[in-house]
């Protein structure tokens, strides 16, 4: 092995400030928009906006973020649908045996 080559010295000098050169031209002009693309807590991303159009193509669904909910979550959407009673059960309803007396009830009596 012997001494490097000074042209090749030279040709890699080069290309290390063409390299530096570009990276700075990019990251002047390109990243602030590449940043607000890849931002994850920008809605309109690039990753949430294809993600919410692939599933909502296929399944109906409005974002991919819910359809996965549904998903690993099975019963509670049947748990959400299921009829809300808001005025709580009838004064004479029985109650169980531990339960403390209460005078609260909304609805009406």
């Amino acid at each position: 092995m012997g001494a490097l080559n000074p042209r090749l010295i030279l040709f890699g000098a080069g290309a290390a400030v063409v390299v530096l050169a570009v990276l700075a031209y990019v990251a002047k002009r390109g990243l602030p928009a590449l940043g607000t693309a890849i931002n994850p807590l920008n809605p309109e991303n690039i990753f949430i906006s294809g993600a919410d159009g692939v599933t909502q193509a296929i399944t109906g669904d409005p974002s991919f973020g819910g359809w996965l909910h549904d998903v690993l979550n099975p019963g509670a959407n049947a748990a959400m649908r299921a009829p809300v009673v808001i005025g709580g059960p009838p004064r004479d309803a029985e109650l169980p045996h531990d339960a403390p007396p209460s005078d609260f009830f909304l609805g009406a009596p």
